[in-house]
């Protein structure tokens, strides 16, 4: 491997350990950046500066629609399914929590109790596949029983932004882009001023700065 593979293979990796701490730091609180996004939309206060939420949501958190809502519909369902909690272990996942969601409201918390279940007969935690197998079980029951079974929206549709919209957006995206590569440019500079480092290692920061500085 070339010094200049080593040096971005520094970079990728202190990027990667970056993203897995923010993960871990963030990933127990989407249940209540749902609930709090519901609580948002139905204060209805956004609608004195933004036409629509969604509009709301993306400009004001760089959220998109499509996450938006499935944030908040995992915590929808995960509050339907509290009364069921200290019997059995209520999925946590927003993976798992979509799947759940696509039950009618009165049928997820059989939903759960009918994964968890195939799950524990396979002596494994449960999946979220097995939460889709056990919607389809339940949907089944539904038609068999004469009811009809719900018809539901897909939140993934949405309609196209406008062209201020989508360069709003872009715009977020370059400035994005802009502070990570002003951050490698930071972080090249340190280690170019490392004496410690290898020639060769400090060699090749400098020629990588003046590449990225003419780019």
């Amino acid at each position: 491997m070339s010094v200049n593979d080593r040096v971005v293979a520094m970079e990728s990796r202190k990027r990667h350990d970056e993203l897995c701490r923010a993960i871990s730091r963030d990933l127990p609180t989407f249940l209540s950046v749902g609930s709090n996004l519901i609580e948002l939309r139905d204060l209805g206060v956004y609608k004195e500066s933004h036409k629509t939420f969604e509009i709301f949501v993306r400009e004001q958190f760089s959220l998109e629609r499509q996450q938006a809502y499935r944030l908040m519909e995992a915590a929808s369902v995960a509050k339907n399914l509290s009364p069921i909690g200290d019997k059995i272990e209520t999925p946590k996942l927003e993976s798992q929590l979509r799947e759940v969601a696509k039950a009618p409201p009165e049928k997820q918390a059989e939903v759960v109790k009918k994964a968890v279940a195939k799950a524990a007969e396979e002596n494994r935690e449960p999946v979220a596949k097995d939460f889709k197998e056990a919607v389809k079980q339940v949907t089944a029951e539904l038609l068999e029983e004469g009811e009809e079974a719900p018809e539901y929206t897909d939140a993934d549709e949405d309609e196209t932004p406008s062209l201020e919209e989508q360069l709003k957006t872009e715009l977020k995206k370059a400035r994005s882009y802009a502070e990570y590569l002003q951050r490698t440019i930071d972080d090249l500079n340190r280690l170019k001023r490392n004496k410690s480092l290898h020639s060769e290692l400090i060699e090749s920061c400098g020629k990588i700065l003046q590449g990225l500085q003419q780019w």
